[in-house]
């Protein structure tokens, strides 16, 4: 089970034997190391928890080393308040999930009501966000725009489109190439 922000705080032994696993396991280390060995027990645990989603995308080791040197406290994976107090009831567990920074929370609670129900769907789709190395990158370009919704549902649905075109291909039915 991965960890949530619901989990309670851990213990300071805790957290740095999760920080230790993480680090031998990533192969993360030098200042990018001891900066991660540095903060205070539920920072360790917020960061690890945004970098092991960075990891599971693919993210190398120099990927996630620089992601420890430029994280501050936004960077870190949304606290349980910020997401009981920012996010729409549907986004929470998926934004807890995928372990969204507090920025990226922040930003998701300007949407509206509807448009974060509909982003919780879309988010929770399997396999639709696993190659986002930084999620938290992914939603403030869609923040960069004049429609950050529409923006996210675009890139979303560019994510789908080649396996759907898999899929399809996949089928035991003669289908024109006109038809993909």
């Amino acid at each position: 089970r991965r960890p949530s922000a619901y989990d309670p705080p851990p213990s300071e032994d805790e957290s740095r034997q999760g920080t230790d696993e993480f680090l031998r396991a990533t192969g993360v280390d030098g200042e990018a190391a001891e900066k991660l060995r540095a903060l205070g027990p539920e920072e360790r645990v917020r960061l690890v928890r945004r970098l092991e989603i960075s990891a599971a995308a693919g993210a190398g080791a120099t990927d996630l080393a620089e992601m420890i040197l430029v994280a501050g406290e936004e960077r870190y994976a949304a606290t349980a308040s910020e997401l009981e107090h920012f996010l729409d009831p549907a986004l929470r567990p998926v934004a807890d999930r995928l372990a969204l920074t507090s920025a990226a929370v922040w930003r998701l609670a300007t949407l509206e009501p509807a448009e974060q129900k509909d982003l919780a769907y879309r988010f929770a789709e399997p396999g639709i966000l696993d190659d986002k190395k930084d999620l938290d990158q992914f939603v403030a370009q869609a923040f960069e725009t004049e429609k950050p919704y529409e923006s996210l549902v675009a890139e979303l649905i560019l994510a789908l489109e080649p396996h759907l075109v898999n899929a399809i291909h996949g089928l035991a039915v003669d289908l024109s190439r006109s038809c993909v």
